[in-house]
């Protein structure tokens, strides 16, 4: 049997300060949970 590999995708947007427009994922979507 193989063994399955993790794969990490890690977007650094230099610690969160973008443009604001809607190519900025970061500034566009609300981090849910990590308010939970």
């Amino acid at each position: 049997m193989q063994a399955k590999k993790k794969v990490l995708l890690m977007i650094l947007d230099g610690w969160g300060i973008g443009h604001g427009d809607r190519a900025d994922v970061i500034s566009q979507v609300a981090p849910h949970r990590l308010r939970e």
